[in-house]
């Protein structure tokens, strides 16, 4: 009976497959989103300068605001070139609206990622007992999750416009909201003359957005791949005793 799973240990198991993989796409986006490196990197690949009218200096600048805005460093995300103010009022309050998903997500990741290494000190004082049972209950977690996403795939697939639309419905169930987080010419706000209402999304492109995802989506499938090959290893060292020396 000592060394029987218990039913909790079971659950912890399963939240631990779970969580690491939300805790490596926190930390990812953390480090991709606080990369200066990584914009300019976007900018010269997608010729955002040719793009924007704004130099590649100007274009530093402008992302040093962006990521002080985002990191709680700064309270106003406007700048100004040439005399000229950059975002829009609508640009202004969507990435205002941003910020408060980052400022909750933030919180919600370093939760996760505390509860993470809490289970792992579990794990670590009844190893003999859990290592065996690592792989099952970390399989069934992410077949689970994999038919999700496959789901959500084949949505975006067959209907992008519509899964676009019910994901940003999604993370702004508030009316005002959800219609800022799309740019047209004609903003939702009176502006300025001059400005360009959709300038935030010409220098924030859908490229950027993409390769974040495909970063993202590398670091989450190392890492569950990562702790897949581990608890399998665990669980065949498990049965065969003359393997097992962890």
């Amino acid at each position: 009976m000592k060394n029987k799973i218990k039913w909790y240990e079971k659950i912890f198991i399963s939240l631990f497959s779970l969580f690491l993989i939300i805790s490596t796409i926190w930390i990812t986006v953390m480090l991709v989103t606080s990369a200066k490196a990584f914009f300019i990197f976007e900018f010269q690949k997608n010729d955002t300068v040719n793009v924007t009218g704004y130099s590649m200096e100007e274009l530093s600048k402008i992302t040093d605001v962006i990521i002080a805005f985002l990191f709680n460093k700064s309270d106003s995300m406007q700048v100004t070139i040439n005399n000229q103010i950059v975002f829009s009022n609508q640009a202004i309050k969507h990435m205002s609206d941003v910020r408060d998903l980052y400022n909750g997500g933030q919180i919600i990741g370093l939760v996760i990622f505390l509860l993470t290494i809490a289970i792992a000190i579990y794990f670590f004082f009844n190893w003999q007992r859990v290592k065996k049972h690592l792989f099952k209950y970390s399989v069934i977690v992410y077949v689970l999750l994999g038919a999700i996403l496959l789901g959500l795939l084949v949505f975006a697939i067959v209907d992008f416009e519509k899964a676009f639309y019910w994901f940003h419905k999604a993370i702004f169930p508030d009316p005002a909201k959800f219609n800022d987080a799309f740019f047209d010419t004609i903003s939702n706000y009176p502006e300025a003359p001059g400005v360009d209402n959709q300038m935030l999304v010409k220098i924030l492109s859908n490229q950027l957005f993409m390769d974040v995802g495909i970063i993202i989506a590398s670091f989450a499938t190392t890492a569950l791949l990562a702790w897949t090959i581990f608890s399998l290893t665990m669980m065949i060292k498990s049965k065969r005793p003359h393997l097992n020396n962890i």
